[in-house]
C-alpha cells in the first residue's frame, strides 16, 4: 500500500527502492543513478548511510535511532533530516513509501 507524503508519524513506514535505481559506493560517499531518465544524484557520507539502511529494509523509525547513535544527534533533529532527505529522494523518482 502506498503511503501519503503527510504522514505525521512515519516511525514505521519503509522506503522502496524501484529497480531502476542504482546505487554505487565512492569514498565513503555515493552516487544514485536511475537509468530511466539518466539522472545521478549524490549522496554525501550521512546520505550514504541513510541510503544503505533504507536500501536494508530498515523503517524509517529504525534508520532515525541509527542515526542519532551514530551522530550524536537529537531524535527531532535526525527525523526531520532523514524525511527531507527522502522527500528529495521521492521527488525525484528515486524511492516510494509503503507500509506494507
Amino acid at each position: 500500500m502506498a503511503v501519503s507524503n503527510d504522514l505525521v508519524d512515519m516511525s514505521s513506514v519503509k522506503v522502496v527502492i524501484p529497480e531502476h535505481v542504482l546505487f554505487q559506493r565512492l569514498d565513503g560517499e555515493a552516487v544514485l543513478l536511475d537509468v530511466q531518465t539518466g539522472g545521478y544524484f549524490g549522496l554525501n557520507g550521512v546520505g550514504t548511510l541513510v541510503w544503505q539502511l533504507l536500501a536494508e529494509g530498515k523503517s524509517i523509525g529504525a534508520v532515525v535511532s541509527e542515526i542519532c547513535g551514530h551522530y550524536e544527534i537529537g531524535m527531532a533533529q535526525a527525523a526531520s533530516d532523514t524525511r527531507a532527505f527522502i522527500s528529495a529522494l521521492q521527488q525525484q523518482a528515486l524511492v516510494a513509501l509503503s507500509d506494507d
